[in-house]
């Protein structure tokens, strides 16, 4: 039996050059409808994404070149459903197919899309992203409770940036997983559980890094934006990159553009702090300097005083002084002893005048009973009673004989 010919060997670079050409010959001009997931723009304007089915069981990548993008007049997000017309092709070094759009118009909301706007709308109407209950952070930190997936990037971001601004903070990781089945409740219960610490955290960070819309979806579940709006310890939430914008990050109480950001945030710069501690030591210097000035020149100022420099001359002025008030005093004491002299003369004089004693020196006398009353009437008298006439000069006793 002859031996068959051997059929020809293909490198890997022309067999994705062969499928190239089929599929670009057949698939030239395709429609597709799908949701729009894990978009990203590139420096030179190409915009890549992925087309998937509304449940996610099929996924296709695809690109958008800049001169088509540059035609899209509406904003193409993450989650939205589109219909778009392209071609098939490969992409050779990884052997990747993809879908060249050269045409996109919106066809309505994804399911991603949908499930986000209506659980802001009623978490919203709930008054948990209102600003209002939001807290700021502390400005002593001392302790950090981090619930973010251990070994990520965004844990060694978060670290790494701690490390070089301030050592002087202790971190507590809470491990969950950040995306998948379960992911939710994790977080949920490790916010939840260092809220029950005996000795709670200073802040917590919920963070994790980059990813599509269903990679950051954990938060965006009920459940978790709830246990970060119900938590007594501040939140920092640091999901994603600075485009992503997740319903945790509302719920939260300071919303970080990066783990980086999130630990710029709760931490204080040490270069920036020994600066300011710089500023405030010849503040501090300058405002002492300027005190001892002024001290000085009171001193001084007091120094000149006549009460330092002739310190007797006040002591012989006072004394001078109480001479004169001595003096003074003296010769108001003469005259106002002067002065009631003469008054008491003239008292004198006029109760000389009225005294019974002129009266009997005149040759009259007072009569007066037995109980020294002064008799005004015989009728006061009886036969037998004792009188004394009263003289000038002396007194007379008598016994009545008879009056009328």
């Amino acid at each position: 039996m002859k031996e068959s010919q051997n059929p020809p060997v293909l490198s890997v670079t022309q067999l994705n050059e062969i499928i190239k050409n089929v599929l670009g010959r057949e698939l030239s001009n395709v429609w597709v409808c799908g949701e729009v997931s894990g978009l990203s723009r590139s420096s030179a304007g190409h915009v890549y994404l992925s087309l998937k089915d509304g449940d996610g069981t099929s996924v296709v990548g695809a690109v958008i070149w800049r001169s088509t993008a540059s035609k899209i007049n509406f904003d193409l997000q993450d989650g939205m459903e589109i219909l778009c017309r392209g071609r098939i092709d490969v992409y050779p070094p990884s052997g990747r197919y993809q879908l060249i759009i050269d045409h996109a118009e919106p066809r309505g909301e994804g399911r991603l899309q949908r499930e986000y706007r209506l659980l802001f709308k009623k978490l919203s109407e709930e008054g948990l992203f209102d600003d209002r209950r939001k807290r700021p952070i502390p400005r002593d930190i001392r302790r950090i409770g981090v619930v973010t997936g251990v070994g990520t990037a965004a844990l060694h971001d978060f670290l790494e940036t701690l490390r070089l601004r301030w050592k002087g903070i202790n971190v507590l990781i809470a491990p969950a997983k950040m995306q998948g089945d379960g992911a939710s409740l994790e977080v949920a219960a490790q916010i939840q559980a260092l809220n029950r610490m005996n000795d709670p955290v200073d802040v917590i960070v919920v963070t994790r890094g980059g990813g599509s819309p269903e990679d950051l979806w954990t938060f965006n579940e009920e459940i978790v934006v709830r246990a970060i709006a119900a938590s007594k310890i501040p939140v920092v939430s640091a999901i994603g990159h600075e485009v992503d914008v997740t319903l945790s990050d509302f719920a939260a109480d300071v919303r970080a553009l990066t783990p980086t950001d999130a630990a710029q945030r709760v931490s204080p710069d040490t270069t920036a702090m020994q600066q300011r501690l710089r500023q405030y030591t010849a503040q501090l210097k300058s405002a002492l300097n300027s005190r001892f000035q002024l001290a000085v020149q009171w001193l001084e100022n007091i120094e000149s005083r006549r009460v330092f420099t002739n310190p007797l001359d006040g002591v012989l002025f006072r004394a001078q002084q109480l001479d004169d008030l001595e003096k003074r005093l003296c010769r108001s004491a003469d005259a106002c002893v002067k002065d009631k002299t003469a008054q008491l003369e003239k008292t004198a004089v006029k109760v000389e005048s009225l005294s019974p004693l002129k009266t009997l020196a005149r040759g009259y006398s007072v009569t007066l009973n037995n109980r020294s009353d002064v008799v005004r009437s015989a009728d006061e008298l009886s036969v037998g009673d004792t009188i004394t006439t009263v003289l000038e000069k002396g007194r007379i006793k008598s016994v009545v004989e008879s009056s009328n």
